[in-house]
């Protein structure tokens, strides 16, 4: 139309999911602290190991076990191979901040 001028009914609409931010900031008020992935990942890696050790389980039953795939079990259990200082380092951090 000229001049900027519209006769018909524009709608536009957006949606915009707060729910993660609500969520961290919810859990910051709630003094729990941010655990970063890695850490998470090296907690999964040595409940891994454990079921390894104690029970009569492989990779392939532990992938299936817990909904992922064979490779990405390995990849966990490999997060074992650093040394131990760098491991104790990775599982006390804690609080991550926004990226």
């Amino acid at each position: 139309m000229p001049n900027g001028t519209c006769r018909g009914r524009i709608l536009s609409g957006f949606v915009i999911d707060l729910g993660k931010a609500r969520k961290r900031l919810r859990a910051r008020e709630l003094g729990e602290a941010l655990v970063p992935p890695v850490t998470r990942a090296l907690a999964l890696a040595d409940e891994f190991q454990a079921a390894l050790e104690a029970e009569s389980v492989n990779q392939s039953q532990l992938a299936r076990r817990y909904g992922l795939s064979r490779q990405r079990v390995s990849q966990l259990l490999n997060l074992h191979r650093p040394h131990p200082r760098i491991q104790e380092f990775l599982r006390a951090l804690q609080d991550v901040g926004p990226r």
